[in-house]
């Protein structure tokens, strides 16, 4: 805090703008004195008495060489009781190219290019703290006014530095600034305290608390300042160092909680004073911000486990739940967990959990602390369960040597579908910390058991596609004989018939009965083959990719012609909807453009994107061609040109067309044909809108 009193300040700037600045700034705190010469600097001095000056080393705009602040800082030297002085200039090297020995009176030197801001912060840290008697050590105050306020506004540790590197810093810089020999930072284990920080071979090193200086030290809570440390009976000296003769030691404490003790000693007889202990309470308040840093450290570390096992095992939730069980449990330090999910409206099923409790165990939501969580749908934290009125109905359910709980309940979609319940042999062991912490964790766990659900339905959308796709297979293939039933009967020739009917008197009457079924069966079938494809739902499909599988399985089915298929496929083609079965459209025309040329030639396949934001694929055979006539009934069903005793029946191009238009919502023609000469099928199918790329396919 800033004293009662005004502290005043001396203000020795030429410059009015930077007069009406220091004015802006510090009038509403402050008692100012301005100086804008030297000898009114002087005269100040003479007649008042400044806990702080703030001087422009260089007094006159119009002479650069001018150093008349410099001379007043070497007056300020003079006095009885010297003030600290911050420099601010436009020149730092004026103030070093000068004499040396005043910077033992310069607390600050900041660059006029600096923010105006910072001349506060150096003035505030100066007046508050009486160890601010150099630039050395302000800057060490102000690093600390740093490190707090990073810590308080953010939550995140600083990256690359490790827990013990941090306290490593704060040892060493302690060292430095109060010019000890041996600086130690302990921590409490049980009944004795541990050095996990030293400068010399002292880590590792265990004192017992109700025996040693720093023990009374922790126990008291009271610093402890030895000017003739080794006449001290509970004084342990330092392994493997010189003899010391005085010793300081403060208590690091967190809110009402000691978490350790700072440790500094010195060769030389009554070494330290208040100063030291005012430095020395700063670096133990960082030496918490750096233990916070290094526990936000392993935190964000176990967020990132647990992520990493989400992503590669979220399907094995056994795992990702044992996973956020035990990162709970390091994360705040509890002895015993469990973690459950609703079985019902009634109970609770104990997913994973240490050895106090088994997995797969039910337990009644009406009689335990889990329960209570679930049904309220809040955090219930438990400090005392002997002193809680919570648990006068849950006692039966709790481990004796469960001292206190914390139970946070599982959410997903507003829904509470389990909770991760804590306990320990300690009373008051878990914070509101903890509470935020385990929040975390159960976010962690939401999405696991989404990304489960996911899977789940992803695994049985496919299984339906599969089965619809292989049910409109099975319709297409399965009206092949029926098609091809009719189609024989409608080509009996007149003459053939009568011959028929000599043998045979009633053939009249079943060929017309046969070929009258065949047509509701026909129509049953469409219809049948026109819902299934309606419900196969659409995926996106690499048209280039399709294309090249599909060239494998028409050449492997067309082993005897030996023909060459070159492909053209646009690079950076985008996706396009449909299901596995565009590829059968695919061998369909290439099996056709094959057998159109009967022994040997070329077939190019290749596709492009048009300016419409559609792809264009095409197939183009040096075939026979087809007439007038084939062009017209190309895609009729039943309309062949093959052989149909080698069971060409005519539906495959008809398939092909239904398809694309029905499913693709696209198209399909004869683009181009010349008898002889060869045909170039086309289809046109829309590019996803998202317009998802492929990569680019080598030209064959």
């Amino acid at each position: 805090m800033l004293p009662s009193k005004l502290a005043s300040i001396l203000i020795v700037e030429d410059e009015v703008p930077w007069q009406e600045i220091y004015q802006d700034m510090l009038q509403d705190k402050y008692a100012l004195t301005f100086a804008g010469t030297l000898q009114q600097a002087e005269a100040a001095l003479s007649s008042n008495r400044f806990d702080l000056a703030i001087i422009d080393p260089g007094l006159d705009l119009r002479d650069r060489s001018n150093l008349d602040g410099i001379k007043v800082i070497k007056r300020i030297a003079t006095l009885d009781s010297p003030v600290p002085v911050v420099v601010v200039t436009g020149d730092k090297t004026r103030v070093q190219a000068d004499d040396p020995q005043l910077n033992g009176f310069i607390a600050a030197v900041i660059e006029k290019s600096a923010p105006v801001a910072k001349v506060t912060q150096a003035v505030e840290t100066i007046l508050k703290s009486p160890i601010a008697k150099s630039a050395e050590t302000v800057e060490a105050v102000l690093n600390i006014s740093r490190a707090q306020n990073r810590w308080r506004y953010l939550s995140r540790p600083a990256p690359g530095v490790t827990g013990y590197e941090a306290f490593k810093q704060v040892v060493n810089q302690l060292l430095r600034l109060t010019n000890a020999d041996v600086a130690h930072l302990l921590v409490p284990t049980d009944s004795e305290l541990e050095i996990i920080v030293a400068t010399g071979q002292d880590e590792g090193r265990t004192f017992r608390i109700n025996d040693s200086v720093t023990g009374r030290a922790y126990r008291t809570r009271e610093s402890i300042n030895l000017g003739d440390a080794r006449s001290d009976p509970e004084y342990k000296p330092p392994v493997k160092a010189p003899q010391m003769n005085s010793e300081l030691v403060f208590p690091v404490q967190r809110g009402n909680e000691i978490v350790g003790v700072l440790n500094i000693e010195s060769q030389r007889y009554h070494a330290f004073g208040e100063w030291h202990k005012e430095l020395m309470s700063a670096f133990a308040d960082l030496a918490v911000l750096m233990a916070q840093n290094e526990r936000r450290q392993r935190e964000v570390e176990a967020l990132q486990f647990i992520a990493r096992e989400l992503l590669r095992s979220a399907l094995n939730l056994d795992m990702v739940w044992q996973s956020i069980l035990g990162r709970g449990l390091e994360m705040i330090n509890a002895d015993i967990g469990f973690l459950a999910t609703k079985e019902d409206y009634k109970r609770l099923r104990i997913k994973a959990a240490t050895k106090e409790h088994v997995q797969g165990q039910l337990l009644d939501i009406d009689t335990s602390v889990a329960g209570l969580a679930v049904r309220s749908e809040l955090p219930q934290r438990i400090d005392d369960v002997f002193n809680d009125e919570r648990t006068s109905l849950f006692r039966d359910s709790l481990d004796p040597i469960v001292l206190s709980v914390l139970a946070v309940p599982i959410q997903l979609d507003n829904q509470t579908i389990g909770v991760l319940n804590f306990e320990s042999k300690s009373p008051h062991a878990f914070t509101a910390e903890d509470e935020k912490l385990i929040l975390f964790l159960n976010d962690y766990a939401s999405l696991a058991m989404r990304m489960e659900r996911q899977a789940r339905e992803q695994a049985d959308y496919e299984g339906i596609r599969k089965q619809n796709t292989l049910a409109a297979k099975f319709l297409h293939n399965g009206g092949t004989p029926i098609c091809n039933i009719r189609d024989w009967l409608d080509e009996i020739r007149p003459d053939e018939f009568s011959e028929l009917k000599e043998q045979f008197p009633n053939i009249a009457l079943v060929i017309s009965y046969i070929r009258k079924s065949t047509i509701p069966l026909i129509t049953l079938v469409n219809q049948l083959y026109d819902q299934v494809v309606q419900e196969v739902s659409l995926i996106s499909i690499d048209v280039n990719a399709t294309i090249q599988s599909a060239i494998a399985d028409a050449l492997s089915m067309e082993r005897e012609y030996a023909v060459n298929i070159v492909t053209q496929l646009a690079p950076d083609l985008p996706r396009t909807l449909a299901n596995d079965s565009l590829k059968d459209v695919f061998v369909e025309l290439l099996q056709n453009a094959i057998e159109a040329m009967r022994s040997a030639g070329e077939i190019q396949i290749g596709t492009e994107l048009l300016p419409n934001n559609t792809i264009r694929v095409w197939v183009s055979d040096t075939g026979e061609g087809m007439t007038p006539i084939v062009r017209q009934h190309a895609f009729n069903s039943g309309f062949t040109t093959k052989n149909r005793s080698a069971g060409m029946h005519g539906l495959g191009l008809s398939w092909c067309k239904q398809f694309i238009e029905t499913t693709c919502k696209g198209s399909i023609y004869v683009e181009h044909t010349e008898p002889g000469k060869g045909t170039t099928m086309a289809l046109i199918l829309p590019a996803c809108a998202n317009n998802i790329k492929n990569s680019a396919f080598p030209q064959h």
